[in-house]
């Protein structure tokens, strides 16, 4: 045993998150404590009552056992836990639990267990030793687990995030599928591990009747069930828009038959609205399990109730204007997948500006290492990408070419490397090969960041769970004015046969696969006027050869990055205009770290209104573009009659050159571009008192 536990938690404070850091957990806990079992685990549902254990180490050095579940019902963390929020038995297990056969027939003596929750307060899972004496060292015990509190729920935190956004990814790409809304409520089982998801649409107006269009029940789709909405917590739904029964709903709902017949204890639902806001249908799930009290609904719950109504809302109109016939033959009219795309744009877009701006204050405020401070720049690097992608469905993927920039290709490449971090295991080794003196890549940044990702992410699949080497290099050939990229990898490689369908959409030689990556890559080269080549052998690996048109600018050395942000010199006064509430939360959050007093209006007519009533006299207007209602370009244009010299922030994932086309010459204009963060939001308003009124000048974070 090690003479102070400050020794572990300094150790752990090291380790890298995820698995690793698990691993490092149990084996270092077994061995300090002087333990016989150390476990990790997460809780599998929000009524806190299953474990999924994530490693575990007995005396021995085995510690990647596979991920398997087991039920706390009668073990220790049934009972309540103590005032250090432990559960604590140093001595005497089996006397005060005879009924647990596991404990007598392991000889377990001594039971230490920490249960681990967000900030929110919803379990996420256990931190436990087991001794087969009595601890020698009770105090030494319970000071350790307390320490590694806060690691190890940020830990599982992180896991939660990372299968959260991958749920999330894969759930956008759903959207996008011909039969989207299966998927979509597949999706919404999985992300809440619950037994039945559906989505319906009403058949009647006003609402008494409702029909599925997919339903998710026990592993299987059904759909085409129509059913009376009376007495039922659907129907409620239309009532309050959102509905969470947690528990006892057999209780609630005794003549359901529906409900009775699956055993279900906990409901959630939300009403799906069109543009005009007349009720459409609904989103809901049943779970034969208790639900977590809360009174919102998990973020994705609320995707998935957007796309829902994006693809109803098509599938509606496509069905009125051309006829079942064709809606079933798969004619849809580009127009609708623009709206859906630009409109799933827009609200990821706005989720980001939170990542954002929240990591950044954290960054501001917090006094952490630096490898704290690596991780949340790290997480700000990622949203910021991921806005990128969704700007680029703003902006239009079709778009002609005139906006193309000079794109440093291997800053590009190692940054994507970054990002991938988390996706690349450790037993694959990223090698670059290029050099500093190479021309920029001329295109589009974005567009050659999904290429460079979908190539590497293919050469890391290729190489699978042996040790490997994915070596990214670039080159120029001179005469010929081009940039040539190669990504190989020392995987398994393809026949002829695979070779010639890996750019077929669908095609996929992988058991999970949707076939999505090469192919995209394939209609990015092509849009960037490159090619794309690749040469395989079986057993020997593979290697992808882009080549593309280079600029003549060279590479130039990255900016250094900006110091944390300080309050303005004097105290100003901003009207918040926004309808998304996580938007004006953490915008209201950044503004008053900077000094300003804030009052927040959910849309235009709130803002006039405040304005007029003379209870807010502002010394600028910070407004989003896309507003139901009074959209942000009619709210400018009023603002520039009445209050003509107040000064406007507009923010929107569009760009500036689009917004100086829509708004042209109105004032004292400037724009800041979702998301961003502190330091751009200090920026754009210490250059706000110095801008003469042209167009609007672009501040991103």
């Amino acid at each position: 045993m090690v003479d102070s536990h400050g020794d572990v938690l300094v150790e752990g404070l090291h380790c890298a998150p995820g698995t690793p850091f698990f691993r490092w957990l149990v084996t270092r806990l077994r061995d300090a404590l002087g333990v016989r079992y150390a476990f990790v685990g997460e809780f599998t549902g929000d009524d806190a009552t299953r474990l999924r254990v994530l490693a575990t180490s007995e005396d021995s050095d085995r510690v990647d056992h596979p991920p398997y579940d087991y039920d706390l019902q009668g073990s220790p963390v049934a009972q309540s836990e103590g005032p250090d929020g432990l559960y604590w038995y140093p001595d005497g297990m089996r006397r005060q639990f005879p009924d647990l056969r596991i404990y007598e027939s392991l000889g377990i003596e001594s039971f230490a267990g920490m249960r681990l929750s967000d900030a929110h307060g919803r379990p996420l899972g256990l931190l436990c030793v087991l001794g087969l004496a009595p601890f020698v060292a009770p105090e030494y015990v319970r000071r350790t687990l307390l320490g590694l509190r806060a690691r190890a729920t940020g830990d599982l935190e992180l896991l939660r995030v990372q299968r959260e956004r991958q749920l999330l990814t894969e759930t956008a790409a759903a959207a996008g599928e011909r039969n989207a809304l299966p998927r979509l409520a597949q999706q919404l089982a999985r992300a809440l591990d619950v037994r039945i998801a559906f989505i319906s649409e009403l058949v009647d107006d006003p609402p008494t009747r409702a029909r599925t269009l997919a339903l998710w029940e026990h592993d299987r789709v059904v759909d085409n069930i129509e059913y009376d909405l009376a007495g039922t917590p659907c129907g409620l739904v239309y009532e309050r828009d959102f509905v969470l029964h947690p528990r006892d709903l057999t209780t609630l709902y005794p003549h359901d038959p529906y409900i009775t017949a699956q055993g279900a204890q906990a409901y959630m639902g939300t009403v799906l609205r069109d543009h005009s806001g007349r009720p459409i249908g609904h989103v809901g799930v049943l779970h034969n399990r208790p639900l977590h009290d809360g009174s919102a609904a998990p973020p994705l719950f609320h995707v998935v109730a957007l796309l829902a109504t994006k693809e109803l809302e098509r599938t509606r109109t496509a069905r009125e204007v051309e006829g079942e016939r064709e809606l079933l033959a798969g004619a849809v009219p580009h127009e609708c997948n623009s709206l859906l795309a630009g409109g799933v744009a827009h609200d990821f877009n706005n989720l980001l500006a939170g990542i954002v701006a929240h990591s950044g204050l954290a960054l501001d405020e917090l006094a952490a290492p630096e490898s704290v401070r690596a991780r949340l720049q790290a997480i700000q690097l990622t949203a910021q990408r991921a806005a990128d992608l969704a700007r680029g469905v703003l902006d239009g993927v079709g778009a002609d070419r005139s906006g193309d920039d000079a794109v440093d290709l291997g800053a590009l490449a190692r940054e994507t490397a970054t990002l991938l971090g988390p996706a690349i295991p450790p037993h694959v080794r990223v090698v670059f090969d290029d050099r500093p003196d190479l021309p920029c890549a001329r295109g589009n940044a974005t567009h050659l960041r999904q290429i460079v990702m979908n190539l590497m992410l293919n050469a890391v699949e290729a190489i699978g769970e042996r040790d490997g080497q994915v070596r990214v290099g670039l080159t120029s050939t001179e005469p010929a004015g081009a940039l040539v990229l190669t990504v190989a990898d020392s995987g398994i490689g393809m026949n002829a046969t695979t070779r010639a369908r890996i750019f077929e959409p669908s095609f996929t030689t992988k058991a999970r696969g949707r076939g999505i990556g090469l192919a995209v890559v394939r209609e990015l080269v092509e849009r960037h006027g490159a090619a794309i080549v690749v040469d395989s052998v079986p057993g020997a690996g593979s290697r992808f050869t882009v080549t593309l048109p280079h600029t003549m600018a060279r590479r130039t050395t990255a900016p250094a990055p900006q110091a944390s942000a300080a309050p303005l010199a004097r105290r100003l006064r901003a009207l918040l205009v926004d309808d998304d509430e996580g938007v004006r939360v953490t915008t209201s959050h950044m503004l008053r770290r900077l000094g300003c007093d804030v009052v927040a209006a959910s849309d235009g007519f709130e803002a006039l209104a405040a304005l007029e009533r003379g209870t807010v006299e502002p010394h600028l207007v910070l407004l989003d573009m896309a507003m139901p209602g009074m959209s942000g370009e009619e709210l400018v244009s009023t603002l520039r009659r009445s209050w003509p010299a107040l000064p406007i922030v507009v923010m929107s994932g569009y760009t500036a050159q689009d917004l100086t086309r829509r708004l042209g010459k109105k004032g004292a204009l400037r724009f800041l571009q979702k998301p961003f963060g502190l330091d751009a939001l200090r920026r754009c308003l210490r250059d706000l008192e110095s801008d003469a009124g042209g167009g609007p000048a672009a501040v991103s974070a």
